[in-house]
This record gives structure tokens, C-alpha cells and sequence, in this order.
């Protein structure tokens, strides 16, 4: 089953309505810490900062299995290089600021800063890796 948002998901699961489910640390990071939902494994090559008791995927016996979530800052196309480098370096402030960076621990995000190449290059691996899953199970968007 599929779910239209992280918040109905772990209500299914604590109603006992779910067995399991893949859910991002911002979903499900508090009922976890309160011990009301067990995390059995990260889906990332290395292990959480902020739960570095969960294994990983490969530690539990699926090597290479690496599926982060992550988010971005996004620009129009066409936004002027200086206004890029001005935003790309606001960023950098404040995600290196602790009092921002212990707010976004609280809701379940790692904050890395990277620059606006590292970004693009990231993007086209993950479309590299995605695409032909997607067009091998003929995933649509609903």
C-alpha cells in the first residue's frame, strides 16, 4: 500500500493497521525516540548521527543498498550566478549556525551544505540510478 504522506503512515503503524514500512527520520524520528516504533534499519551507507544504534541496510545484510532522502534549494533556471552564490552562501551560514543545526537534528534532518555543482551532480546520479528502475516497473505517477 502506498501512502500519501509520512504522517498517515505511522498512524497506520501505530494502530497496528501497518507491519512496516520504509519512512524517512522526519516522519517517524519522535515515536522512535519514545520507543513507540522500532527503526530496524537506515537506508544509507553509513550509519545516522542521529541514531547511530540503527544499522544500516548493508549492516543487516543488503549490501550496497543505499537510499537516502534528501532535500534540496531550489532556483528558477535562469537565476543570475550571483544570486546563486549569495543564496549558496546564506546556506552555508546558517547551516553551520548550532542553534539551526539542533533544530533541524530535533526533527529528524542531518543538514550538509555543498555547492551548487555538488548539488547538479548529485541530481544526475540519482536520476542515473532511478530511471531505468522506474521504467522497468512501469511507475506512474497517480
Amino acid at each position: 500500500m502506498h501512502y500519501r504522506g509520512g504522517g498517515l503512515v505511522v498512524t497506520d503503524l501505530l494502530a497496528g493497521r501497518a507491519d512496516f514500512s520504509f519512512a524517512t527520520a522526519t516522519s517517524v524520528l519522535t515515536q522512535v525516540r519514545e520507543e513507540k516504533l522500532r527503526a530496524l534499519a537506515i537506508p544509507h551507507l553509513e550509519r545516522s548521527r542521529l541514531m547511530p544504534d540503527i544499522p544500516t541496510m548493508a549492516e543487516s545484510g543488503l549490501p550496497g543498498f543505499d537510499v537516502p532522502s534528501w532535500y534540496a534549494v531550489m532556483a528558477p533556471r535562469g537565476t543570475p550566478d550571483a544570486a546563486i552564490a549569495r543564496l549558496n552562501a546564506a546556506m552555508r551560514v546558517a547551516l553551520n549556525d548550532p542553534e539551526a543545526t539542533a533544530v533541524l537534528n530535533r526533527n529528524g534532518l542531518e543538514p550538509r551544505w555543498s555547492t551548487p555543482d555538488q548539488l547538479a551532480e548529485a541530481i544526475v546520479a540519482e536520476r542515473a540510478k532511478w530511471t531505468p528502475i522506474i521504467r522497468e516497473s512501469d511507475i506512474r505517477i497517480e
